[in-house]
């Protein structure tokens, strides 16, 4: 108990790590010294570490991150490397004409649910929460205002698409 509580006051009172400057900066950076104001010592690397420690904690709700994060991650990594392979196979038996038109339709098709997908992120992050708080009236309100928002800006890109598709199919 009174261990841990020295430990938890001594990475309090650390200064905080030095600045870090872009690599592309033609100042050197500054180097943040040790708690005394006349010390011009810069901090051990220990220092640092205890500092990063004191931040970066493996706890419950690292735990609780890393259950959704991981799995993320790899369902993005795997859906990439399926859209390589298609890129690929197309380019392979097809030639590069139909790989090029391929390419600008996905990026075409992809500006517009890129677009869309704020509503999805929206309804997902304010439903759950409206939900887990037992505000099913929220939660429909929710769902009501993403459908037209969703309705109202797929509407012009939808236009925007019809209109450009057949230059694109063309190149």
């Amino acid at each position: 108990g009174e261990e841990k509580m020295d430990e938890e006051e001594s990475l309090h009172s650390l200064p905080p790590p030095p600045a870090i400057t872009s690599p592309l900066s033609t100042k050197t950076p500054a180097i943040a010294s040790t708690s005394s104001p006349s010390s011009s010592t810069p901090l051990s690397y220990l220092q640092h570490m205890k500092y990063v420690k004191s931040i970066v904690r493996y706890d419950y709700e690292t735990f609780r991150i890393l259950q959704l994060a991981v799995p993320f991650t790899v369902s993005a990594m795997v859906e990439t490397i399926g859209e390589l392979v298609i890129l690929a196979l197309i380019a392979q038996y097809l030639g590069t004409d139909a790989m090029i038109a391929y390419t600008m339709t996905d990026v075409a098709v992809g500006v517009t649910s890129e677009f869309m997908k704020g509503w999805v992120e929206a309804i997902s992050s304010l439903g759950s929460m409206a939900f887990g708080a037992g505000n099913y009236e929220l939660v429909g309100q929710y769902v009501q205002m993403s459908m037209i928002g969703y309705v109202l800006c797929q509407i012009p890109m939808g236009l925007i698409f019809g209109a450009t598709i057949d230059k694109i199919i063309l190149l």
